[in-house]
């Protein structure tokens, strides 16, 4: 992906908190180009200190990097998050495989075993849905999105982690795990 595309990608996240909280689980910094890691790490510490995303006046006051708000659209947020799980999928195996030559000299074949399998569990197992929640006690209707991470376990049975996000209700976030 070239550094336009990231870019974007970059500003669609920290024009939404909700785009940011369905990517932020597989958005790692390294993964993108060196001009945009420290913008990155910086947001990612900023939302897990204070639940939002920067602005872009502090993005750039912070690492230099200068970005914009998008105005995102259903379609926008779509795409950013397909765009973005895809990119960081295809880049945690780049890394995996990058790192192997290096693990195969120093013997470290379980290390190897694990990379590769953390980087294939997040491709087949990261899911993104949404579509609209009713809640019976109140009349309204939610708009919610959906993320749910399957974590398969050595004696068979998945962990699941689901997170549901309202763009409602702006920062209604909840974890639930099932065995």
């Amino acid at each position: 992906m070239d550094s336009k595309k990231q870019k974007l990608l970059i500003e669609y996240l920290i024009s939404s908190t909700d785009t940011f909280a369905i990517c932020e689980g597989i958005v790692d910094p390294d993964y993108f180009d060196p001009e945009y890691r420290n913008a990155l790490h910086f947001i990612k510490k900023y939302y897990n200190d204070y639940n939002t995303t920067p602005s872009p006046v502090q993005i750039d006051a912070e690492t230099g990097v200068e970005l914009i708000l998008q105005d995102i659209l259903p379609d926008h947020l779509s795409y950013t998050t397909k765009e973005i799980e895809k990119y960081c999928q295809d880049r945690a195996l780049e890394k995996a495989v990058l790192q192997a030559p290096k693990l195969i000299a120093e013997n470290n074949r379980e290390q190897l075993a694990e990379d590769v399998k953390n980087a294939i569990s997040e491709m087949e197992f990261f899911e993104v849905f949404s579509g609209t929640w009713v809640n019976e006690d109140y009349s309204g209707m939610f708009n919610w999105l959906q993320k749910v991470v399957f974590f398969p376990m050595a004696d068979g049975k998945n962990i699941i982690l689901l997170q549901t996000t309202s763009l409602t209700i702006m920062g209604n976030t909840q974890w639930m795990t099932c065995g």
